[in-house]
């Protein structure tokens, strides 16, 4: 798929700077293959949803734009691009069989089933939030506590929950009479304060290292092998659905970049969740829907192998 160059000096393509909506590499050309005015307002962090231009006018008529991947960015950029009236024809490319990366719903015996975290609120998602009221899509109160179960390295279990208050975090009554359970305690609110330390010191100092792992920050800071094991890693194991014996190698920034954006380093006093009512696959029919009623070409288990640029100054996949 090629896109033709536009006359006179290249025009800086479609820039979308949202970590949630990084397609390639951050090189405005190499972002999606479109030529039109770059976006001057920086979007608030994690933001799935953003707006384009209004001057579609900067867009060339008929120009062909490849969007790579439909979870929610991929179909959120689909979507405003196939909107812009007829000034680009877009295809959305999918190595999977359906839409909607990991929002994905299984039916098990009539019931509907989410199988990753759909979950977004008011403060960390408004554009995500004013997207979906756009499309008409029922949202509901989401519970996102937390409970943990866990057999401990030096035996034992521990268990807890972030719900109810006092009576969650005591589930297991035995943990009131443990001296390293309520350290732990004293550990998650240290936590929050060495978290936000850390996170000022990089984000004012580029030059400080950022490939820190989690398993650096935690052993540089000293918290203790029940934090790890009964709190810090099946957070992370359970936000990013991935075994927990990977979880230490992630990178410290990123992880606490995540946890201080979306209000994860305290147990209490979190904000309200939201979650797609009837589950996440109605959003996502919701978007075919209309991507397919504004010509948008979609092709589901067709894997992209690469993306270069070719002679005249464009690009093929």
């Amino acid at each position: 798929l090629a896109a033709p160059a536009a006359p006179g000096p290249p025009s800086p393509a479609l820039y979308i700077s949202s970590p949630l909506l990084l397609l390639r590499p951050r090189t405005p050309r190499r972002q999606c293959h479109c030529h039109c005015h770059l976006l001057t307002d920086s979007p608030p962090r994690h933001f799935a949803h953003q707006r384009l231009v209004e001057d579609q006018s900067s867009m060339e008529e008929g120009m062909r734009v490849a969007v790579v991947g439909a979870g929610v960015s991929g179909l959120a950029a689909a979507h405003e691009l196939a909107r812009a009236g007829g000034a680009a024809r877009v295809t959305v490319y999918e190595a999977e069989e359906s839409l909607g990366g990991h929002a994905r719903t299984a039916d098990v015996d009539g019931v509907q089933l989410d199988l990753g975290f759909m979950v977004f609120n008011r403060v960390t998602y408004p554009n995500m939030l004013e997207w979906f009221e756009e499309l008409g899509v029922e949202m509901e109160i989401s519970d996102m506590s937390l409970s943990v179960s866990t057999q401990l390295s030096g035996g034992g279990r521990c268990e807890w929950g972030s719900r109810n208050g006092l009576s969650g975090l005591l589930a297991q009554k035995s943990n009131a009479l443990r001296p390293a359970f309520w350290h732990m305690i004293r550990e998650i609110l240290k936590f929050k304060e060495d978290a936000l330390k850390y996170l000022e010191d990089h984000e004012s100092n580029p030059d400080l290292n950022r490939h820190e792992t989690l398993g650096q920050f935690i052993q540089t800071h000293g918290y203790s092998q029940l934090f790890q094991e009964a709190y810090l890693i099946p957070i992370c194991a359970s936000i990013w659905s991935c075994p927990s014996q990977g979880v230490l190698g992630f990178s410290a920034f990123f992880v606490l970049s995540f946890c201080r954006n979306h209000h994860l380093l305290q147990i209490f006093g979190r904000p309200q969740w939201l979650t797609v009512k009837g589950r996440s696959h109605t959003y996502v029919n919701k978007v075919r829907e209309e991507l397919e009623s504004m010509g948008c070409q979609i092709k589901t288990s067709c894997q992209v192998k690469s993306v270069s640029s070719v002679e005249g100054g464009t690009s093929s996949i």
